[in-house]
């Protein structure tokens, strides 16, 4: 994927999240399309610009704490498999690690929405349980309803790249 057209992706993802302020969650298109971008491109510019698209998405609408633009990054080159070749999906026998990274996917989507949830909080007032209870309870599940579809999707887009041999690794693997 072309270095433009992943900063146009993550550029329209933002600005469809700035436009639709009130009626669409924080990161609903945004993080499942950073961590796509991250997985698709396996490379360290892949990781930079999603990072830098975070960052621009949490500078554009402050929480209290970068969580995600500060973790996800390194959650992210922890998980990705340094590789000129595309995954090897006749494998059975893999550990944790090394699963497919179409797998990562929704389970990093996951943790991305995990991370933007506990950074919007502010916890130097400690907030009792039953406050982060019922904030997760708002505010989760129409996250997770747009964000994991999109993260599935973009899983299945690169499984099917991959057995197509669409998707060419890059050569500055992590």
């Amino acid at each position: 994927m072309n270095i433009v057209l992943t900063l146009a992706i993550l550029w329209v993802s933002i600005a469809v999240e700035l436009a639709w302020f009130g009626a669409m969650p924080q990161g609903a298109i945004v993080l499942p399309i950073a961590c796509g971008i991250m997985f698709w491109m396996r490379s360290v510019t892949g990781i930079l610009v999603s990072a830098t698209a975070l960052l621009i998405d949490w500078v554009a609408r402050p929480g209290v704490l970068p969580l995600c633009p500060m973790l996800l990054p390194a959650i992210a080159a922890f998980l990705i498999s340094p590789s000129s070749k595309p995954d090897d999906y006749s494998s059975r026998r893999q550990s944790y690690r090394k699963m497919l990274t179409p797998l990562h996917l929704p389970l990093v989507t996951l943790m991305a929405v995990s991370l933007q949830m506990i950074g919007q909080l502010n916890l130097s007032s400690m907030p009792a349980l039953v406050d982060v209870q019922s904030a997760a309870s708002t505010s989760l599940p129409p996250l997770l309803i747009i964000s994991l579809p999109i993260s599935a999707g973009i899983a299945m887009l690169m499984r099917l790249a991959d057995e197509l041999g669409l998707r060419c690794a890059s050569q500055h693997s992590i």
